[in-house]
């Protein structure tokens, strides 16, 4: 039975209505991926950048200027000192940034990827069911076409 034309719009825009879904979704995970992604570049970066003043503390060289800011001229240390404040104390600022943001990252990634992994599964039985249907079709599509291929040969 063949549907009718108004049927045949209400189901087709059903189907359309379906496909964006499906596409927005799909954007969707990705742009949390991409998210994630960053993160994680982010939390190395200040990894790396807390491990390298802490082993310029530990072995009592130098702290190396924090990224972003600009390297101090001799006027301006003799400008900070005579106002009571040092260069280092930017860098040691910089390190207790840091030993505060590394922990606050590690746990929004940590979050971000529960959070990430719970819309997933809750995406499991859609992705099942669309695969069933597939199923479904390929083998209705079999069925029309077997027996026909077998009266040909036979």
């Amino acid at each position: 039975m063949e549907a009718t034309a108004p049927e045949a719009l209400i189901e087709d825009g059903f189907a359309q209505r379906e496909a964006l879904l499906r596409q927005q979704r799909s954007h969707l995970y990705a742009d949390l991926l991409d998210l994630l992604q960053r993160r994680q570049r982010l939390l190395n970066r200040m990894l790396s950048e807390l491990a390298k003043h802490e082993a310029a503390i530990a072995a009592g060289t130098p702290l190396p200027v924090p990224p972003r800011f600009r390297p101090i001229t001799s006027q301006e240390r003799k400008r900070l000192l005579a106002k009571g404040r040092d260069s280092k104390k930017r860098s040691m600022d910089f390190v207790e940034y840091l030993k505060g943001a590394v922990p606050r990252n590690k746990k929004i990634l940590a979050k971000l990827g529960e959070q990430s992994v719970q819309d997933l599964q809750g995406l499991m039985p859609l992705a099942w069911k669309e695969l069933d249907a597939a199923d479904c079709a390929e083998a209705a599509a079999r069925s029309t076409t077997l027996p026909r291929a077998m009266g040909e040969e036979g």
